[in-house]
């Protein structure tokens, strides 16, 4: 009865999650060129012209290449904040807010080049991730104040801190999770 319960309790969420966040995705991808399509087949476009079947097969292409760069600048961004050989894993738990949780946030997590109003957005504020780590109810702002504040405690305390570039630590991240595929290839 247990498993029943979980199982459907996980489908409820899985199918709530899916319908919150997946189709409106899809939708975003799919609404314009078929919107287009349908509008220029019964003449309701500007200039009152038919749109081509050329038009509607660009449109499909920009819609599918603006969602893969969407996807890949998102993935480059978090995965590379969050994994790496170069960052630390804990096997054990320690209390959160405590002198080891701070440390290890500063241990864990990597800041990507900070300062600008478009820096900040173009990272989507997630090169501000060990400060966001250890305080994560603190704005976007208030992170950007904080930061010379950790990194001098951080410098003070001989830390280990990470900040530099994106594209140094994605080499970082593609040749830690490549050996890790090798690893469970060689496994098998």
């Amino acid at each position: 009865m247990k498993g029943r319960f979980f199982d459907a309790f996980f489908w409820t969420v899985f199918m709530l999650h899916w319908v919150a966040t997946v189709l409106p995705i899809i939708a975003c991808v799919v609404a314009p060129p078929v919107l287009l399509a349908t509008l220029g087949a019964h003449g309701y476009l500007p200039g009152g012209e038919a749109v081509t079947n050329d038009a509607v097969q660009l449109a499909w292409r920009v819609c599918i290449v603006a969602e893969l760069m969407t996807n890949a600048h998102t993935f480059i961004i978090v995965a590379c904040n969050h994994a790496g050989d170069d960052l630390y894993r804990f096997s054990t738990s320690c209390t959160a807010h405590g002198p080891e949780f701070l440390l290890r946030c500063s241990y864990a997590g990597v800041n990507f080049e900070t300062g600008t109003d478009f820096i900040d957005i173009m990272y989507g504020w997630l090169n501000y991730q060990i400060e966001h780590h250890m305080f994560p109810d603190m704005t976007h702002l208030q992170y950007r104040k904080l930061q010379p504040m950790v990194r001098a405690v951080s410098l003070c305390a001989l830390l280990r801190r990470l900040p530099g570039s994106v594209w140094l630590q994605l080499v970082r991240y593609s040749s830690f999770a490549c050996a890790a595929v090798r690893a469970g290839q060689e496994g098998m």
